[in-house]
């Protein structure tokens, strides 16, 4: 499914895989939340502090859960014939296009989560790769991928497929229609060009006929 160039949804995995990502991180962030409230809840008893604690989970893991089934259903991307085209964001929409000439390298990644559902991550790293990665569905390392695919069950063989097409960019095959083009012209002009010689020698030669 990966190899083909229309618009591809993401696994459906992909949703309890962040859902899950969230939960764990929603049990660390009401801590740091309810530290700057410690001396006022501790006056309220431990009974008021769990309670407390409990809520801000379920709170958090409402906005997760909600996150992710909108998140998944604004994602797609694409494997065109130029470039890797991808859609994602809910309030800030975001349109990556990844010529295959600017394409350094494409790894996988996956976590503990992933690899409790079998997914992988796929990520497209270019020259211009230079920001720190972030977010549940996002890669992983020192620097983002300009383009990643989540929710990938058989990594290498998109891997495979979009390093296909670097290959062919780079090597001068696949340029496009344009280049085609100019290509086709250039060889009907040498065409042209070269009946137009031979119908000049063939003149040349009936004149210097009669001439004798």
């Amino acid at each position: 499914m990966e190899k083909e160039e229309h618009w591809v949804k993401l696994n459906p995995l992909v949703k309890p895989c962040w859902i899950i990502k969230g939960f764990f991180a929603s049990l660390i962030l009401p801590l740091i939340f309810m530290a700057t409230m410690l001396v006022t809840l501790i006056d309220h008893g431990l009974v008021i502090v769990i309670l407390y604690y409990i809520i801000i989970i379920f709170i958090i893991n409402l906005v997760i859960i909600a996150w992710a089934f909108m998140f998944y259903d604004r994602y797609q991307y694409r494997i065109g014939e130029k470039t890797v085209d991808i859609k994602r964001g809910i309030l800030w929409k975001k349109d990556v296009i990844i010529p295959y000439e600017r394409i350094q390298h494409v790894s996988t990644t996956r976590g503990p989560i992933e690899q409790l559902f079998k997914l992988h991550i796929v990520n497209i790293f270019t020259a211009g790769t230079a920001s720190v990665s972030a977010g549940f569905g996002g890669s992983a390392g020192m620097f983002a991928a300009e383009g990643y695919m989540p929710g990938i069950t058989d990594p290498e063989a998109l891997r495979k497929t979009i390093m296909d097409r670097v290959k062919e960019s780079k090597s001068g095959s696949g340029l496009g229609e344009k280049s085609d083009k100019k290509i086709e012209k250039i060889h009907r002009s040498r065409s042209v060009d070269s009946e137009i010689l031979n119908e000049l020698i063939k003149i040349r030669k009936i004149m210097e006929k009669d001439h004798k």
